[in-house]
């Protein structure tokens, strides 16, 4: 009887020392997880500024005079008049 009680608090407090350092694993998981996500986060909004100086203005004419892009002259332009009537029969 004695031995089986013995046997009995050996497995609750081994079952203890488990669960202790479960959670603290858990704990060093999660900490990871959230300084991944703060990174993450980070290169987020670097990329949001990089996308945002690509459509810039300046930036699209700097890539239009790259690529050999002008304004259009009068005689290219072609105006197309849209009927307001069509479609609403």
């Amino acid at each position: 009887m004695f031995l089986g009680a013995y046997a009995l608090l050996i497995s609750v407090g081994v079952s203890q020392i488990w669960l202790y350092q479960s959670q603290v694993q858990l704990g060093y998981e999660l900490r990871a997880v959230e300084a991944e996500q703060v990174e993450l986060k980070r290169e987020l909004k670097v990329l949001e500024i990089d996308v945002a100086s690509q459509k810039s203005p300046q930036n699209l004419r700097k890539l239009a005079q790259k690529h050999g892009l002008t304004k259009p002259q009068a005689d290219q332009i072609i105006r197309i008049e849209l009927n307001s009537e069509i479609g609403h029969e």
